[in-house]
C-alpha cells in the first residue's frame, strides 16, 4: 500500500537507506487553486452554457452527465443560478441558502454534491487511460495525459497550447530528465500526492528541475538535505 502526502503542504519525512535518513520538503500551489485561475481565465473552453464559456471535459466529469444535457437543463435557471453552478464545477464552493442551487442540481440528479468534490473527480481522471489525449515522448517509452490537466496546471504546456494548433497530441520531452520522474510530476499533477517511496536523490532533483520547467504555478521550492545517522 502506497503513502502518500499532499504537496500542497510544506512538509519532512523520512527514507532510510543504508543508514542514511533523507528528508525532504516540498511546497507548492495545489490543484483547487489551479483549476479557479483556470476558471477565471475562460482560455481552452470549448462549450457554453447560458452563454458562459466553459471547459465541456470537466462539465462531464463533474456532473458524470454530458455536457448538452446540463445545458438543457440549465435553460430552466437565471444566469445567477447558473454562475452559481458553474463556479462549483471549478471551485467545489457552494452556495449558502441558496434554493436555486440545489434544485439544479437536484434537476440533474447530483445529489451527492457535498461530497463529490473536485480532487476525487481529478483523481478518478488520472485513471481514465482511454480518454487521456495527448502524449510526452522519450526515447524509452511515452507518458500519457488529459490536457485540461496540462492545460490547467502548467505553464509551459498551457503557453505551448495557447499558440499552437488545438491538434497537437504530442510533443517530445526536452528535460532530458528520466521519465521515472516525469511520471511523478505528472502523477502530482492529478493526484496532488506523491508516493514517498518512489522518491530518492536522483529522483528529487529530477523533480526539482522538471517543476522549473513545467512551470509549475507557483513554481515547487523543493530542498533536499541528508542526515547521516
Amino acid at each position: 500500500m502506497y503513502r502518500r502526502k499532499p504537496i500542497d503542504y510544506v512538509w519532512g519525512d523520512s527514507i532510510n537507506k543504508e543508514n542514511i535518513t533523507q528528508m525532504f520538503q516540498i511546497t507548492f500551489e495545489g490543484l483547487k487553486d489551479d483549476f479557479i485561475q483556470f476558471y477565471k481565465s475562460k482560455e481552452f473552453t470549448d462549450f457554453e452554457i447560458n452563454e458562459i464559456p466553459v471547459h465541456k471535459e470537466l462539465i462531464e466529469l463533474r456532473t458524470g452527465l454530458t455536457a448538452e444535457f446540463v445545458k438543457q437543463k440549465c435553460e430552466y435557471f437565471n444566469k445567477p443560478d447558473i454562475v452559481q453552478f458553474i463556479k462549483w464545477i471549478y471551485t467545489d464552493e457552494i452556495p449558502q441558502k441558496s434554493e436555486s442551487f440545489s434544485k439544479l442540481l437536484t434537476l440533474l440528479e447530483i445529489e451527492d454534491f457535498q461530497t463529490r468534490s473536485l480532487e476525487n473527480a481529478i483523481s478518478d481522471l488520472f485513471f481514465d487511460e482511454k480518454g487521456k489525449d495527448f502524449e510526452i515522448l522519450f526515447e524509452n517509452g511515452s507518458i500519457p495525459v488529459h490536457k485540461l490537466i496540462l492545460q490547467c496546471r502548467t505553464g509551459l504546456f498551457h503557453g505551448m497550447f495557447l499558440s499552437t494548433s488545438g491538434n497537437i497530441s504530442k510533443v517530445r520531452d526536452y528535460t532530458k530528465k528520466s521519465i521515472k520522474a516525469v511520471k511523478l510530476l505528472i502523477e502530482y499533477l492529478y493526484l496532488d500526492s506523491l508516493d514517498i517511496f518512489q522518491l530518492n536523490d536522483d529522483i528529487i532533483q529530477d523533480l526539482s528541475d522538471c517543476v522549473d520547467y513545467y512551470q509549475l504555478n507557483p513554481r515547487c521550492n523543493l530542498k533536499y538535505e541528508l542526515y547521516y545517522h
